[in-house]
């Protein structure tokens, strides 16, 4: 559909009025796609596009989605609006020092950053197609292909291998550009920008009544350490925003942000100490019980002290048929 095609174009380059999204959500309705396959003979093309832009000139819509990424100190968004269609649902990108792949899947709303590198040789990734309802990539270079979701190699050359999941922020765009000012936005210009996936879009599917069982589209926020994993629901999130957990032995924390839009996971331990976590009773901050202090949501940093900070742990949003298809093992947080 091409709503408003000369406004949406407008907007990434800074030369519109941000619309407000507060009350506006495009997006379709996640929908079960367990069991549904297809594969594009020799794949979808490559998308090579790199170009970004300064924050100034992004001009994006406040609670429109982005996907935030930081490598060596810089900061950079990709809004999801920009990656639709298979071309464009891969960004094969340079920050930092880093090539890095931006994944996002607009079927299973799953959004994944990778480093793209084997033997310090970058790797190019485009879409071949869906397998079980979750998005299958390939490399340009083996013709290998990959899960989408664990990065992992499931036939050709490279079969058995994986790449390095990186942390990334699955927020809003005013979120991410209040902490990180200086960020650069990814940009495609073939593609007319609609403000389609929006909070608007988590907060409905967080506010979903908690079923005593997971529902084929509920959205979870998934976690896979070296051998268990586990995802925690947006919908018991939504009800009990900090979790204080413990995962193959590490402490954790799962933390939820206010407006419902955030969730991420970090080492809550600091200097050797696992600290507990709780909402404040004013004001609904988050601070530890064994210091007082306030941490920010969406970075892990002490708020008075920028030295401190939590490590993210890469965690991914994804609907649940798509995850459970590949991890039945997983362990669903809340259940009993």
């Amino acid at each position: 559909m091409n709503v408003r095609p000369l406004v949406a174009l407008l907007l990434a380059f800074g030369c519109a009025p941000s619309p407000d999204e507060t009350v506006v959500n495009l997006a379709p309705p996640p929908e079960d796609r367990s069991g549904f396959t297809h594969i594009e003979p020799g794949g979808f093309k490559i998308n090579y596009n790199r170009e970004n832009v300064p924050a100034k000139k992004a001009n994006l819509g406040d609670t429109d989605i982005v996907m935030g990424v930081v490598v060596d100190g810089q900061a950079r968004a990709y809004p999801v609006n920009f990656m639709t269609g298979p071309i464009n649902e891969v960004v094969n990108d340079h920050l930092g020092k880093m090539n890095i792949a931006v994944t996002w899947c607009s079927v299973d709303y799953s959004g994944v950053v990778y480093q793209r590198e084997f033997d310090g040789r970058p790797f190019h990734f485009g879409v071949l197609g869906m397998d079980n309802g979750a998005m299958v990539l390939y490399d340009r270079q083996t013709g290998s292909h990959w899960n989408q979701l664990f990065g992992k190699a499931v036939d050709g050359k490279m079969e058995g291998q994986k790449l390095k999941k990186l942390p990334s922020s699955l927020t809003t765009w005013k979120q991410w550009v209040d902490r990180h000012p200086e960020t650069t936005v990814y940009i495609n210009r073939r593609v007319p920008y609609q403000s389609q996936f929006t909070s608007a879009t988590i907060r409905e599917l967080a506010n979903k009544p908690s079923g005593a069982t997971l529902g084929a589209t509920d959205l979870v926020l998934a976690l896979e350490g070296h051998i268990d994993a586990k995802v925690y629901p947006l919908s018991r999130l939504a009800n009990d925003r900090v979790v204080n957990d413990t995962f193959e032995d590490i402490p954790i924390l799962v933390i939820m942000s206010e407006d419902l839009s955030t969730a991420k996971i970090y080492d809550r331990r600091l200097d050797g100490h696992a600290l507990t976590f709780k909402t404040s009773w004013f004001g609904g901050k988050l601070v530890d019980s064994e210091t007082g202090s306030e941490w920010d949501v969406l970075t892990g940093a002490d708020v008075s002290n920028a030295d401190r900070a939590l490590q993210p742990i890469p965690a991914t949003y994804v609907l649940w048929y798509a995850w459970k298809a590949y991890r039945p093992d997983t362990t669903i947080h809340g259940d009993s």
